[in-house]
């Protein structure tokens, strides 16, 4: 994929390092996140969050220490369920399914940290476009709406971005530079995916090396087809 052509906006900072996580941000942040936890999370998430008290100190320095050390050394494995889109679709249809994928309760949390003082970043400097309206407050379908014609003229598929590509938009356009940039390179390095299918004990590991891939339909379609034949394990580079 050739470069892309970034336009640098002036800023009056970049972003070279992460401020480091408190005890009281992560019991905030506990607070906040729903009790959903999946198979990858070695405790149920409800009890971490009812023993907050003690478990946000141990939080705070895991995450503190993945962002001193500029590198997501671990919770990049996800789970990967096939899901009906509408409960009326056909089952026997792979058109029907959507992947959806479950990171450890540990991950979401170091992700809200990073999202949070990223996005502080961008709209210190004004980096996001006026009229984006997903992932942010005060925001919402109605102001979507409103610049609709622009967003499907600008229209890409997102279940493919290209991680490289990405690294150099945060560089150019937002500039994230230093340990941060290096921390958003280790969280896209060397991400792995499991799917299990509903009645199979059947898994599938995505290998992510040099380039990290998204999981493409074509990948999902073929290991939905071929686990209704036989239980088997593929790793695919």
């Amino acid at each position: 994929m050739p470069r892309p052509v970034i336009v640098p906006r002036p800023v009056t900072s970049v972003l070279s390092s992460f401020q480091p996580v408190a005890v009281k941000e992560v019991k905030d942040l506990l607070a906040k996140l729903p009790g959903k936890h999946c198979s990858l999370d070695p405790a149920p998430t409800w009890l971490i969050k009812k023993a907050a008290a003690d478990q946000a100190p141990v939080l705070c320095l895991m995450r503190n220490a993945s962002l001193q050390s500029a590198k997501l050394a671990s919770q990049k494995h996800a789970i990967v369920l096939p899901r009906l889109k509408k409960p009326t679709l056909d089952e026997a249809d792979l058109n029907s399914y959507r992947p959806i994928s479950n990171l450890s309760f540990i991950s979401k949390l170091v992700e809200r940290v990073v999202a949070k003082r990223y996005v502080e970043h961008a709209e210190l400097n004004h980096l996001f476009p006026a009229r984006q309206s997903a992932y942010r407050h005060h925001h919402s379908s109605e102001t979507a709406v409103v610049s609709l014609v622009n967003d499907l003229i600008r229209a890409v598929d997102v279940d493919t971005v290209d991680h490289d590509c990405l690294l150099i938009v945060l560089h150019d356009r937002f500039p994230v530079t230093g340990p941060a940039l290096d921390w958003f390179r280790s969280y896209l390095s060397e991400r792995t995916q499991t799917l299990i299918g509903a009645e199979s004990q059947a898994l599938l590991f995505l290998w992510t090396a040099a380039r990290p891939k998204a999981l493409s339909w074509d990948r999902l379609s073929l290991f939905l087809t071929l686990m209704k034949y036989q239980r088997f394990l593929v790793v695919m580079p």
